[in-house]
């Protein structure tokens, strides 16, 4: 399994932002921050918490020992300002090829491409499309009627909607 699939079968989200319990804002990011989050969820989720065999079970252990490998690598991604940098621009590799796959099948359609996108939502439309630009830029998807010549109210819907 990838990171980014573990992430969002231990976690429920690949967002590594929401993983450590931050805000994914740039001005206010610094690394004692996130240093501080980090910790937080370590401590919760170390394996030593979970070493009593007789309180815990083996799956629980599996589970805080696979959490605290994903917290020890998306601390290791968020931390390093170069690393934390590509994440925010381009997001995972999944997500890029999840975003390209739903764009193609859905023919443009935003609302279809948000709603099957795993952590693709209104709120975060703006990175969506910035990454279906970049691959129209690309030559790697094709422009699509759909996509290109969405109505500005159909965006406001689903800002309501949500």
């Amino acid at each position: 399994m990838t990171f980014s699939n573990d992430c969002l079968r231990i976690f429920g989200t690949k967002d590594l932002f929401i993983i450590l319990n931050l805000e994914r804002t740039t001005t206010n990011l610094t690394s004692a921050k996130i240093k501080k989050a980090y910790y937080q969820q370590s401590i919760l989720w170390h394996p030593d918490r979970f070493a009593a065999s007789d309180i815990y079970s083996d799956e629980e252990r599996e589970v805080a020992t696979k959490k605290f490998q994903i917290l020890s690598k998306a601390y290791n991604i968020l931390s390093d300002s170069e690393k934390r940098s590509v994440y925010m621009e381009t997001g995972s590799q999944q997500e890029m090829n999840d975003v390209k796959n739903a764009y193609v099948k859905y023919k443009g359609d935003m609302d279809k491409i948000l709603e099957t996108v795993i952590g693709a939502d209104v709120q975060n439309e703006d990175r969506i499309r910035e990454i279906i630009r970049h691959f129209i830029e690309l030559g790697e998807l094709p422009s699509l009627p759909k996509y290109k010549n969405e109505k500005p109210i159909s965006r406001v819907r689903r800002m309501k909607r949500a």
